[in-house]
């Protein structure tokens, strides 16, 4: 993601390994140099709450504060792009659905955002019905950015200082009747720190104990599990990947 500024707000969750989420974050972190707040899973207030719930938690307090200077100070051509990194399904990530997002997000005193990117599972599955989907729609008309997310399991890849890389998440360990993994060849080809692993289904879903194999995101595989969107003309538009790709830019 290439913009003026990285913004990663890491929830932990309920719904899954609170570890990966925290190396995630600190993988992009050092990618692109992001600012990173790291957050327990949200409660669930009313709209006109958020505020009061923000200032009650002490690192949502000084994060909003950021965003506000930040925002505040934007030149016309600087913008802002947003990772939310935590665990999800269709409809909900970290317990939140879109609607709810949007209205956290805009509590935290964002008024500009040109990407937005929610890497958990299954963010993007549902259509309508899916947290991109609703967040994009309850956003609008003050917020209207790009919002990508994955119809399907994604993970970051991680890397330690002294270790070689490796896939940041125990699914396989957990489920290893599934048969999920990553080729040997494939891992040593990566080179790039928060390079995002995605799962591929070979033809059932994991969750039935098939295999499935888990892939390095490349251009061709984004086609098949990448989701855009973008409020846009009165609606919730999908977004071609070449518009939201920063290659060659």
């Amino acid at each position: 993601m290439k913009t003026t500024y990285v913004i990663v707000i890491a929830v932990h969750s309920s719904q899954g390994d609170n570890e990966e989420v925290d190396r995630g974050a600190a993988q992009l972190k050092e990618r692109y140099g992001a600012f990173v707040v790291v957050v327990e899973q949200p409660a669930l207030p009313s709209s006109s709450q958020w505020e009061d719930y923000i200032n009650k938690h002490e690192k949502l307090r000084q994060f909003n504060y950021c965003i506000g200077n930040t925002t505040a100070d934007l030149d016309k051509d600087q913008t802002i792009g947003v990772y939310i990194v935590s665990h999800g399904g269709t409809g909900r990530v970290a317990g939140l659905t879109g609607e709810q997002w949007a209205a956290l997000i805009k509590a935290m005193g964002f008024t500009k955002i040109h990407k937005l990117c929610v890497v958990t599972c299954y963010g993007a599955s549902g259509g309508t019905a899916s947290v991109i989907h609703g967040l994009c729609s309850a956003l609008q008309p003050q917020l209207t950015p790009m919002i990508a997310g994955y119809d399907g399991y994604v993970s970051i890849l991680y890397q330690g200082e002294n270790t070689p890389a490796q896939v940041n998440t125990n699914l396989a360990a957990k489920r290893p009747n599934q048969g999920t993994y990553i080729r040997g060849e494939e891992l040593e080809q990566i080179k790039m720190r928060a390079q995002k692993i995605v799962q591929l289904k070979g033809g059932n879903d994991r969750v039935t104990g098939t295999k499935a194999l888990l892939k390095p995101q490349s251009d061709e595989i984004k086609e098949i599990v990448k989701i855009v969107y973008q409020y846009k003309d009165g609606q919730v538009r999908v977004v071609p990947l070449s518009k939201w790709t920063d290659k060659g830019k």
